[in-house]
């Protein structure tokens, strides 16, 4: 028993050695959450949407997962979404439930949904890396020489509650020296309080970018008031 004490021990530390490379390769698979909303209180956590870039693929595509608003469901409402940024076109929405209890984060998610989520990654040609949302106006290039900045143009009414909100708004991006009209939305109900840009993403290669726009929406009942993620808008650089 003793002569074989060091063939037991190393075989012991191989396993210990697999199991902690598999656990940092699933820690490290994980997305991490881009934090748009600063929520005051564990009460009102399901109030704001929050979202988990993933990342990219060669040609422009762009994947991220989503924790939707949560008013009036015990069940936790995510998504995965795949935009092509060449064309400010989602070509993927996959939804999934999740229960919503403490504890029941990205990582009890990805356990029991992750296969799915990599499946529609390798589809997509999509790697996981990690995605850090920068704010506007972003400089690119090797000097730093390249522009990108946004605005939006608003056009507000009062709603049937006499309340000013948004009917539609532009977003204008500005790329260099051009600038156009990349994204634009009007309601004819359920206009939202505010709208804002919340900042953007960009690949690695700095070919393509996406902008993330939030809005304030009127709660179900009214207050409190959700705040969600309202549109994506992906776009194509020019060669910085």
């Amino acid at each position: 028993m003793t002569m074989n004490s060091p063939r037991l021990f190393a075989s012991l530390l191989a396993l210990a050695t697999g199991l902690l490379a598999s656990l940092v390769r699933a820690q490290s698979a994980l997305p991490r959450e881009t934090p748009l909303f600063i929520t005051a209180t564990k009460e009102d956590d399901r109030m704001d949407e929050r979202i988990f870039p993933i990342g990219w693929s060669g040609d422009g595509k762009f994947a991220w997962l989503s924790r939707k608003v949560e008013e009036a469901s015990d069940e936790g409402m995510w998504a995965l979404s795949v935009l092509d940024t060449t064309n400010n076109k989602v070509v993927e929405t996959v939804p999934f439930s999740f229960p919503d209890k403490p504890g029941s984060g990205v990582a009890k998610f990805w356990a029991k949904h992750g296969k799915a989520v990599q499946a529609t990654l390798t589809k997509n040609g999509i790697k996981a890396s990690a995605v850090v949302m920068d704010h506007l106006p972003v400089v690119l290039g090797r000097r730093r020489n390249y522009i990108v900045a946004a605005d939006l143009a608003l056009d507000e009414k009062k709603n049937d509650f006499e309340t000013l909100a948004v009917k539609s708004f532009k977003v204008n991006l500005r790329l260099a020296e051009k600038k156009s009209v990349v994204f634009e939305k009007s309601y004819d109900t359920f206009m939202p309080f505010a709208v804002s840009l919340g900042g953007c993403f960009h690949s690695p290669d700095e070919r393509f970018g996406v902008i993330v726009v939030t809005a304030l929406e009127r709660g179900y009942e009214g207050a409190p008031h959700p705040r969600v993620v309202e549109a994506m808008v992906g776009f194509q650089l020019e060669e910085p």
